[in-house]
């Protein structure tokens, strides 16, 4: 992070995890990353040159990397329809003046998704297997009204939903273990069918 004279960077098939923002801000205009590292490589490449190549090249909407990783969404439509190619979207979406938005049962169920200050989104349809919804990742979403979390989380990380104060309505359709303060500064009625 912030290394401007990084110009190039190959990562071989050996390593197993790249952190959130390795690379950022970085002088960095090349990067091979093997395909096995995308779960761990949300906006590791913000703020380079590289990423500016990578949204050039962008067809459509996504900046979609390795094939399979959501890197980033540089559209501006209010309602998105994540493509059923995608596999990964970590942060992609982190800042962006969505509305709504659906993500498709092919993303990963383990892959540590974050909407952090989508301050404009209002609706999101998850995955049915999604297992987790992590740390912070829809903290700072203030037109967040309603949320089905599907039968298949098994764990509310800390934060997950603080200060979301238009947020009414938390149907919760399994029992997942809750992390700290998942709703603080939100006032959702929570609601589980079971």
């Amino acid at each position: 992070m912030d290394c401007k004279s990084l110009k190039k960077i190959t990562i071989p098939d050996e390593i197993e995890e790249i952190e959130y923002g390795a690379f950022q801000n970085s002088g960095l205009t090349e990067a091979n990353i093997p395909q096995n590292l995308v779960t761990n490589c949300g906006c590791i490449f913000r703020g380079t040159p590289f990423e500016k190549a990578l949204e050039k090249e962008a067809t459509g909407d996504f900046i979609i990397f390795n094939d399979v990783l959501l890197y980033k969404y540089i559209g501006d439509d209010e309602n998105v329809v994540i493509p059923e190619s995608v596999t990964y979207i970590n942060g992609a979406f982190q800042y962006s003046s969505i509305e709504s938005l659906i993500i498709p049962d092919t993303v990963d169920p383990d892959n540590d998704m974050s909407f952090y200050d989508c301050y404009n989104l209002e609706s999101i349809t998850l995955p049915n297997k999604i297992k987790k919804i992590p740390r912070s990742a829809f903290e700072n979403c203030f037109s967040l009204e309603k949320i089905t979390i599907p039968a298949s989380v098994e764990e509310i990380g800390d934060h997950a939903f603080e200060n979301c104060p238009s947020l009414e309505q938390t149907i919760i359709e399994g029992s997942p273990k809750m992390g700290e303060d998942v709703f603080k500064g939100s006032n959702p009625l929570l609601n589980n069918p079971k």
